[in-house]
């Protein structure tokens, strides 16, 4: 039988406040309103979050197998229409667990925010955690 501890935990968190995700996965945490930003509003919801783990995400093996592991936080950049404009790397233990994060960004489907009920340019933190051994 397969030792439990020896599989690798990918797991993706979303920081963001007062936002309700349809993901088993996803955290939450702070996320600020752009200034002026009035109700109703809304932040940015991922809607494919399993997806783009299940299909477009991989912990790379030369890493694993070093154990080179951490979390790797992200600021996305969402436009009005809920696309992708940009990120920016907040911290991250390794270069390459940077690149494999911002890859599986891009897939990734977002409603936009909503500020005085209009869709609005928004940022948010995005957090991928990569670990060999975990004790959940």
């Amino acid at each position: 039988m397969k030792n439990l501890l020896s599989i690798p935990i990918i797991f993706f968190s979303i920081l963001l406040s007062g936002c309700a995700s349809s993901e088993s996965t996803a955290s939450q945490s702070s996320f600020e309103y752009p200034e002026g930003c009035e109700e109703p509003r809304k932040p940015p919801k991922i809607l494919n979050m399993k997806e783009v783990m299940d299909n477009y995400h991989e912990y790379p093996a030369d890493l694993r197998s070093r154990e080179i592991e951490g979390r790797v936080v992200l600021d996305i950049h969402v436009s009005e229409t809920g696309s992708i404009e940009g990120m920016d790397e907040v911290r991250s233990p390794h270069f390459r667990l940077t690149e494999v994060s911002q890859n599986a960004v891009k897939y990734l489907r977002v409603e936009p925010g909503l500020c005085s009920g209009i869709p609005t340019p928004m940022r948010f933190n995005f957090a991928l955690s990569y670990y060999v051994n975990s004790s959940f």
